[in-house]
Formats: structure tokens, sequence, C-alpha cells
């Protein structure tokens, strides 16, 4: 999952209008869509978005801790990102 993930965010860094994430979204969205509106041409004063601000609701807490010790899944990301750095290494 983090190999597909770390392709699409870097595919999206390099051709994406913008780019949100999640955590930004749910923590301030009349924020974030202020953003997202200014980047398409329609700017809007964050204060004009506050209505939406009730679309997001509540977050679980992270799963990942009940499923392996977080140095189990950061040697996966280790290995991946090893994996792309040589997959694109300048030849």
């Amino acid at each position: 999952h983090y190999l597909i993930w770390r392709l699409s965010h870097a595919h999206g860094v390099r051709h994406a209008d913008v780019s949100v994430a999640y955590e930004d979204l749910v923590a301030d969205v009349p924020g974030t869509m202020a953003r997202v509106l200014a980047r398409c041409g329609q700017p809007r004063p964050a204060e004009a978005l506050r209505p939406l601000a009730s679309l997001a609701g509540p977050t679980a807490p992270p799963r990942w801790p009940g499923f392996a010790p977080g140095a189990w899944f950061d040697a996966i990301e280790a290995e991946c990102e090893r994996q792309l750095a040589v997959a694109f290494a300048p030849r």
C-alpha cells in the first residue's frame, strides 16, 4: 500500500494542479477548500466557507497501531523508499 501511495503522490506532485491531504481537509475544511478554489480561479475567503466545516465529522483513531509495532511499518517504508531510489536513479 505504501509503495502505491508513494507512486501516486509523486505523480500528483508533478502533475496535479492542487493536492489535498485528507488530514488537512478534516482539520480545516474551509481553509483547505479556499486554497482549492483559489487554485481553480474561484477565490473565496475561508470565512465564507465556514458552513462547510460541518461536513467533516470526528475522525476515527488510527487502526495501524493494532496491527504491528511502528518499527515494522518503518522498515517496510524504508525498503519501499530504497526501491524507489534504485528504480528512479539517473542512469
